[in-house]
Order: C-alpha cells, then sequence, then structure tokens
C-alpha cells in the first residue's frame, strides 16, 4: 500500500477501494511507469471482493497494489464516483479513455492478456477505433497456454502496460508467482471490461437476483398448491363425517 494514500481508501464489501477521481487515478499510474517500477494496478468488482473475502491471496493481492480501483457500478456507488462521473459514463472506461489518449500520443506499447475471447475482442476493437498509435500484443490465456511462453511473450515486447482480463484467481497467482520475472513498465487488472453502461450489473449478479427471484416464486407456488390441497382434504373430511350422521 503507497502511504500517501492510506487514508484516501473506502473499504467496500471487505475490499479498500481508492477513492480517488479518474484524472488523479490516471495521473498516478503515469507516474508509477516513469519510476521504472513495475507496479500493478486492480480494478476489484462485486463478484471478486465477494467470493475473494476468505481468502488470504486475495487479501495480499489487493494490499500489494498500487492502486485498487472500482470495477463495477456497484463499487462505482459505494465509494460515490458518481458525484464526479458524467451520466452514463463508468470509472473504468473513463480511466482507460483518459489514460490510453496520453499513451496514444507517446506510441506507447500495450500487452493484452486476456482469458475470455469475447473480452479480447472488445478490448481490441476498442483500441483499434481510438487507439491505433498504440503498439500491441495480444494473447488468448487460455488453460494450455505455457506460462514460460507467456512470459517470454511479454518480455519480447516489453510494453508500457500489460493488460490482464481475467479471473481473480488467476491474476493473484500469476503475479505472484512471475511479478519478478515481466518486464513491463505497469500491469492493470480486471475481471471483465466494462464499458460506458450504467446498466451493467454483472452476469453473476443478475443471474443471483433472477435465481432468488424464481426460488421464491416456486416457494410460494408450493404453499399455494400446498393449501389448496389441505382445503381439498378438509372438505372431504367434512363431506364424509355428513355422509356418516346421516
Amino acid at each position: 500500500m503507497i502511504e500517501e494514500r492510506k487514508n484516501e481508501r473506502v473499504r467496500v464489501l471487505g475490499v479498500q477501494v481508492d477513492a480517488l477521481k479518474t484524472e488523479r487515478a490516471v495521473n498516478l499510474t503515469i507516474r508509477y511507469l516513469e519510476k521504472h517500477k513495475f507496479e500493478y494496478i486492480v480494478f476489484a468488482n462485486t463478484p471478486a471482493a465477494l467470493s475473494g473475502k476468505e481468502e488470504e491471496s486475495f487479501e495480499n493481492y489487493i494490499d500489494e497494489a498500487a492502486l485498487v480501483l472500482p470495477g463495477d457500478s456497484n463499487i462505482e456507488d459505494a465509494v460515490e464516483a458518481g458525484t464526479w462521473l458524467e451520466e452514463g459514463k463508468t470509472y473504468q472506461a473513463e480511466y482507460f479513455r483518459k489514460l490510453f489518449t496520453r499513451l496514444n500520443k507517446q506510441r506507447a506499447s500495450v500487452f493484452l492478456m486476456v482469458e475470455k475471447a469475447d473480452q479480447l475482442s472488445k478490448i481490441e476493437k476498442i483500441i483499434e477505433e481510438k487507439y491505433n498509435r498504440l503498439q500491441r500484443e495480444k494473447i488468448h490465456w487460455q488453460e494450455d497456454v505455457s506460462i514460460d511462453g507467456l512470459v517470454n511473450s511479454i518480455n519480447s515486447l516489453a510494453p508500457d502496460i500489460l493488460f490482464i482480463c481475467a479471473s481473480h484467481e488467476k491474476m493473484s497467482h500469476f503475479l505472484k508467482e512471475h511479478a519478478c520475472k515481466i518486464n513491463a513498465g505497469l500491469c492493470c487488472c480486471m475481471e471483465e471490461v466494462v464499458t460506458d453502461s450504467k446498466t451493467d450489473i454483472s452476469d453473476w449478479m443478475y443471474s443471483s437476483k433472477v435465481q432468488r427471484f424464481l426460488t421464491e416464486i416456486k416457494n410460494r407456488i408450493s404453499r399455494f398448491l400446498h393449501n389448496v390441497l389441505f382445503k381439498k382434504q378438509m372438505k372431504q373430511v367434512q363431506q364424509q363425517e355428513n355422509t356418516e350422521e346421516e
């Protein structure tokens, strides 16, 4: 943890998140690049914060990050990022817009290391359309990819920014084991590439809410049918008693 920012962190779901405007976060990022000392920045999202709560490796991964920034709308709301973001903008998209604009002017280099093909396509499209002066290499980080070969590919470019998009388990393990071997200016870590949409509650959150809703509906139907069956049985018993009395 950087001492000068200790009081600017807000605890969200057990994770200390930096409450910084995007402009200041980008300025700090550039400062880290100028120091020529490998640092990494984490974009924390809700699923990672919840699933990583009890993991010591996740706690160390967060604590050792140079910056921990909002990675979804839920974390943004918790640090009140909406007070300085324009309507419809997301923190992550605004941060990378400002960072890539500056790096694009410098013809900086970026290495994309992404676990999901759709996420890789998304960030490639953004860079191609808006920041095509960036030098870039990419790799689809699948299970069969050799880690030694991956590190060698990164080092052959020696990028200004190593851009990793994968599960927090995969990223934290990779950085713990291989950060000392990486020749890159800075690493940005995230689980998902977030664009400018405030309706971007993650699929994980959405599916959980839908699942709870469907479970509740199922329980209500079950209780209703149980009550109907019980009343029917009671009516049959009453009719039988009346028949016997006659």
